[in-house]
């Protein structure tokens, strides 16, 4: 803030910053921090409340040295290793290991769902296991290779069996690649399975419709059901409609094309307009101002309402002439040997060539400023 006052000795400026009414000698290094300054090189404003130092934080309402702790859900804990890093409610060294699932890991084990954590197995059979070359498996600890995997509890060798929808199903051919169709193998090339249900169809010919094939050529899929293929036509949700003569409102449901929808009602666009949900007989030069209907050669929409053309809307007021009139917070002011220096503030018009205004108040800015919303005497001083 830069502002000058005019004595009858001499003309002093005084350069000033404004933090929540408060005002504070300008420096171009700090910032507002609630009612204070800080400097920026030295301090932060945590949470637009208070004041730190650039190396501190809060941890659970207390001030804490980042550099000595790290603050895990509230919790202070020693900073030992500079990757340090947090786990839930706990730290851990992201250099030996790792944070699953909320609990410390060493690197290379993970949390098993079956066996209780970095374990396999229950009571005195629990062990801990390596994820590169063992498997945990219903409990079980196994030996890893290539072949192994797990299907619903069970290990089994992936060159002889395929695991679909957790049961085992043996392998047509070996070591080959098979997909599953729900609970049972895909053997065919030329199969299709749509839904979990197997159908002996190409591919490339056939799709799925929900849990039935359709042919590409001949029909056409709309949301699971199936339709005759036409050029006329197009989905809309489950149904076709003829997109010559008609169109899919929001994807929802069919118009016609001349159709529209207004406060749920169907309408016919060439005889009415529909303005904020309302229903007015259409004609040319029609607009809509909210949910009335205004005509645009003798009327104009201000604030929502409609008034005259080159009238505007003054809250509490209604309809005025801005040639005469100027609304101020709903009031009207006149604007009778008024020049272009008179301007609202608050609900009256003041000369700006001689006030300023603060919050909704006119001042003398020759011995008076204005600090968020208080006004105060300048400083000045006489020779």
């Amino acid at each position: 803030m830069k502002f000058s006052i005019q004595t009858e000795v001499q003309v002093i400026e005084i350069q000033a910053m404004c933090c929540d009414s408060q005002l504070h000698e300008l420096q171009y290094t700090k910032f507002c921090c609630g009612n204070k300054t800080y400097d920026v090189y030295e301090k932060y404003c945590f949470q637009d409340q208070e004041i730190l130092n650039l190396w501190e934080n809060k941890c659970g309402g207390h001030k804490y040295d980042t550099r000595e702790f790290i603050c895990c859900r509230e919790t202070l804990i020693n900073r030992t290793h500079q990757d340090l890093r947090c786990c839930g409610s706990t730290s851990f060294n992201t250099n030996l290991q790792n944070c699953i699932d909320k609990r410390v890991v060493s690197k290379g084990y993970r949390w098993c769902p079956n066996c209780g954590g970095l374990v396999c197995g229950s009571g005195r059979g629990m062990f801990r296991y390596d994820t590169k070359n063992e498997l945990c498996c219903n409990g079980t600890l196994y030996s890893v290779n290539s072949n192994v995997s797990c299907c619903h509890n069970t290990p089994f060798d992936k060159r002889f069996n395929i695991c679909c929808g957790g049961q085992l199903r043996p392998k047509p051919e070996l070591d080959t690649p098979v997909a599953c169709c729900g609970t049972d193998p895909i053997t065919d090339k030329n199969s299709l399975c749509c839904n979990g249900t197997l159908y002996s169809k190409n591919p490339n010919e056939y799709g799925c419709c929900g849990s039935k094939p359709y042919e590409f050529r001949k029909d056409r899929c709309c949301q699971d059901i199936v339709y005759k293929l036409s050029e006329r036509e197009d989905c809309c949700k489950n149904r076709t409609f003829n997109k010559f003569d008609q169109y899919c409102y929001w994807e929802q449901e069919v118009l016609n094309i001349t159709d529209n929808k207004c406060g749920g009602v169907v309408y016919n666009t060439r005889l009415f307009a529909c303005c904020g949900g309302r229903l007015h007989p259409f004609y040319k030069g029609v607009d809509c101002c909210k949910s009335e209907a205004y005509n645009l050669s003798s009327q104009t929409c201000a604030y929502g309402h409609v008034v005259r053309k080159h009238f505007s809307w003054c809250k509490a007021s209604g309809e005025y002439d801005p040639e005469q009139y100027e609304c101020c917070e709903g009031r009207l002011n006149s604007k009778e040997r008024k020049d272009e220096s008179w301007r609202c503030c608050g609900s009256e018009l003041i000369d700006y060539d001689d006030y300023d205004c603060c919050a909704g108040k006119k001042f003398n800015k020759r011995n008076e400023n204005c600090c968020g919303d208080k006004m105060n005497m300048s400083f000045f001083t006489n020779k």
